[in-house]
């Protein structure tokens, strides 16, 4: 199994079961009877030539226990583990990290062992072409599983990525993993795939073995739609525009995700040219029923009509609601009205109350 350096560096780090000698200290007097009190909460005292444990994974747990611990001690508070026969060498001291940092690692056990296991998949949401009241394509999301089948919300695999510098790692697998899954399906209209343009540093190198993988698999480009997700806040817009270029050159399409938030202007997003725009889930929600709703709503529909861009109503749950982003120029439409997403792709009928 190949890793990325993110993965294999990671994964160096993790959290070690075995036996050996904890060296804790903090250098804010203050938090010298605090960690006085959390290690006696453990059963341990302080001890100048480490604390022996039994598992320093088992430490960390009850030391990550004690109730009283505030997110500014966690982070002054530094802890050194050797395992049995290791010297503390100058070398060694460098593996010291703070307490936050250790309870932030054991967050991302799981998620290290999905992307070493490649214990991921992806589900399948319709989106439907409105007008012709067929199947235009569907979005592909991540599932992770745990070893014993337990799915892990999508939301902990992605904050425990960028907690530990894994959002590379998850962005690139998460792509593969969606044109694998579909790959074993009949073709069923577009794939829609998001990604996070602050984990592609280099968008030839980065975004290569992506290209690669579709062709290998038979996957056209032009099934292909990229998302960017408008709600990250987006500092380098070169950096984007070059990326959009890189996918554009290579005859994939690009949509923007939750448009109507985030940081962004509305004119500098319109500027990047999207085939797609992708009106956020607030937006939608209850617009059949919101008058400032509806004017932002008809306002991206006049944008995306002057301009030549495929608009699409994302997080459609009523019949209200679809009524009204149909008569007011929506081309695409998404959500719970038509079903949730499903580990199949395609065999969907459009259908309405």
């Amino acid at each position: 199994m190949l890793f990325t350096p993110d993965v294999a560096r990671a994964s160096n780090s993790r959290i070690s079961r075995q036996e050996g000698k904890v060296f804790i200290s903090t250098r804010v007097p203050e938090y010298h009877l605090k960690l006085e009190q959390s290690l006696a909460y453990c059963g341990f005292r302080i001890n100048p030539e480490g604390i022996e444990v039994v598992s320093f994974s088992e430490f960390l747990l009850r030391l990550l226990s004690f109730p009283r611990w505030t997110p500014v001690e966690k982070h002054n508070i530094a802890i050194l583990f050797l395992s049995r026969g290791a010297k503390l060498t100058f070398e060694t001291s460098l593996q010291t990290k703070s307490l936050t940092k250790w309870e932030s690692l054991q967050k991302a056990e799981i998620l290290l062992d999905i992307l070493e296991n490649r214990r991921m998949t992806s589900h399948f949401h319709p989106i439907w072409d409105v007008r012709r009241q067929t199947v235009f394509g569907h979005e592909c999301l991540l599932r992770g599983f745990e070893s014993t089948g337990l799915p892990v919300p999508p939301a902990l695999l992605f904050s425990s990525a960028a907690e530990n510098d894994l959002i590379a790692a998850l962005d690139q697998q998460a792509r593969h993993i969606a044109l694998q899954t579909a790959s074993q399906f009949p073709p069923a209209g577009k794939l829609f795939i998001n990604f996070v343009p602050s984990a592609i540093n280099d968008p030839h190198n980065n975004l290569e073995s992506t290209i690669d993988l579709a062709e290998k698999l038979g996957i056209e480009p032009s099934r292909v739609v990229f998302e960017v997700v408008e709600t990250e806040e987006i500092e380098d817009w070169d950096h984007l525009e070059t990326i959009l270029g890189y996918y554009r050159r290579c005859g994939f399409q690009i949509a923007l995700d939750d448009v109507g938030t985030g940081y962004s202007s509305l004119s500098r997003l319109v500027n990047l040219n999207p085939d797609i725009i992708k009106v956020d889930i607030s937006i939608i929600r209850e617009i059949d029923r919101h008058p400032l709703k509806q004017s932002v709503f008809k306002a991206l529909s006049h944008i995306c009509r002057d301009n030549g861009i495929s608009l699409l109503a994302e997080g459609v749950e009523t019949q209200g609601e679809f009524e009204f982003v149909l008569s007011e120029g929506a081309d695409l439409a998404q959500g719970f009205l038509w079903g949730k997403p499903q580990a199949t792709l395609g065999g969907e009928q459009f259908q309405t109350a």
